[in-house]
């Protein structure tokens, strides 16, 4: 009540010069920080716009400065007849105290600044933890060191509640698994593949495929139907079987046709006495000499049979080599398989080689992009396949198919992971007695043993922005 009958000096009428100053450095901000995109380059472009929060804070308390004590004034009335002797007091010494203005500007910047912080951490720590959920896949990720799959599933057969997942460098980036599996624990929304859930997208990546040829024993023999060959010309004809162990498959010379003679036999490789390796293609290469006749290239070539010796006896192999369905391209005819011996083969409408049908081409596959018409070089560079987007997801960049194509020759490239759930604690006891290598990576990737600090290097990068 004292305060109220203290006289006040009348207070001079103020320029709005600092206030228009303001609001226009806070409009060229917002403008800079809307339509210039995100603060982005080693030059620092752009970085102007980090002024645009603060510029904003300080117009708004600029603003209520000039404001609030008009509008304290509008209430004078209003207090007079209700309201109690508080309100009474209050909007009277704040629409008269000079120092008002000055804390409204204090106070208002000082708020806005700390609401903006406060914002920026949020959003931040929610992008990196969006960032790790879909790069990570899953919320505990074991990167590995497996010689081939049959590593990979029995480290993941002891993480009770694990999909072993192959992922390949890019571009596309692939990531070879067992569908069933990695639905069962991959971190996945429905928003990524309009509203669908990956359990109900994983059974379209199933289709019909051809069954393997597998090898088990020391040699390999080859019964052929050799056509004409013109002299000045050396044909082999080459045999690719995936070892187990092995990174590549291996490449054997099976015949050097000639006329009059129709079997032809060559030695496996040891694994393949006790292991079982697998027939992955065909191929015939051609050669030319200085008396080659050009005009007159050499014929077609049927390969019969194919026969494995196990334990000194032959038997023969179930390759299907008059099903035209079992290999690719359809060159199965009535008496097996017709191979073209000539150069030109592709021209002339034949094909100098052929691989077994034991996964479909083009892959189905669920895709985070346009496929366009690329191939795949599958885990080994051996063989390309394309891919079908059997569902097209908005996640990220890069596809998902089957393992069991998607390694057809079995060896393990750069990356293998193990992803869980992160309930299976055991399971991360057994990891630790496996096979693994060092690794560091986003937050949920994990290795076995720890590495330390000095071998850890980045496993993933961000390869497309989140700006929930």
């Amino acid at each position: 009540m004292v305060e109220q009958w203290r006289r006040t000096p009348r207070a001079r009428r103020r320029t709005w010069i600092p206030e228009a100053v303001v609001l226009a450095l806070t409009g060229v901000g917002l403008v800079e920080l809307l339509a210039g995109g995100p603060i982005s380059g080693s030059a620092g472009q752009n970085t102007g716009a980090l002024l645009a929060p603060g510029l904003l804070a300080v117009a708004f308390a600029l603003l209520a400065r000039r404001l609030l004590p008009l509008a304290c004034a509008a209430l004078f009335r209003l207090t007079r007849s209700r309201g109690g002797i508080a309100p009474f007091l209050a909007v009277r010494q704040i629409a008269r105290g000079s120092a008002t203005g000055s804390t409204v500007i204090v106070l208002g910047a000082g708020l806005g600044l700390a609401v903006f912080a406060v914002a920026a951490w949020s959003v931040t720590s929610r992008n990196f933890a969006e960032v790790a959920r879909v790069h990570n896949g899953a919320e505990t990720v074991f990167v590995v060191r497996a010689g081939d799959a049959a590593t990979l599933r029995r480290v993941s057969a002891g993480i009770p509640g694990s999909a072993p997942v192959v992922r390949m460098p890019g571009p596309p980036v692939m990531l070879a698994t067992d569908p069933a599996r990695f639905a069962a624990v991959a971190l996945w929304r429905p928003s990524y593949a309009g509203g669908r859930a990956l359990e109900d997208l994983t059974p379209r990546l199933a289709a019909p495929v051809a069954p393997r040829v597998p090898l088990t024993g020391d040699r390999i023999r080859a019964r052929l139907d050799v056509g004409d060959i013109p002299s000045g010309w050396t044909i082999v004809l080459f045999a690719n079987v995936r070892v187990p162990g092995q990174d590549r498959p291996s490449v054997l010379p099976l015949a050097r046709p000639e006329h009059g003679r129709t079997v032809y036999e060559w030695g496996l490789p040891p694994a393949c006495r006790t292991g079982t390796c697998e027939l992955r293609g065909l191929r015939i290469q051609s050669t030319p000499t200085g008396t080659s006749d050009f005009e007159h290239p050499p014929g077609d070539l049927g390969v019969v049979g194919l026969d494995v010796r196990r334990d000194g006896r032959w038997a023969a192999l179930d390759a299907g080599l008059t099903d035209r369905a079992r290999w690719r391209p359809a060159v199965a005819g009535q008496a097996g398989l017709v191979l073209s011996m000539s150069p030109w083969a592709g021209a002339a409408g034949g094909a100098g080689a052929a691989v077994p049908a034991t996964f479909p081409d083009p892959l189905p596959a669920l895709t985070g992009g346009t496929p366009g018409n690329r191939k795949l070089p599958g885990l080994d560079d051996a063989f390309a396949s394309g891919y079908v987007p059997a569902v097209p997801a908005a996640a990220v960049p890069g596809l998902d198919a089957p393992a069991e194509w998607s390694t057809s020759n079995w060896p393990i490239g750069p990356r293998t992971d193990t992803r869980t759930r992160p309930s299976s604690r055991s399971g991360r006891r057994r990891a630790a007695r496996a096979r693994s290598s060092r690794a560091c990576a986003p937050p949920g990737c994990r290795s076995w043993p720890p590495a330390p600090p000095r071998a850890c290097g980045p496993v993933t990068r961000a390869r497309g922005r989140v700006s929930r």
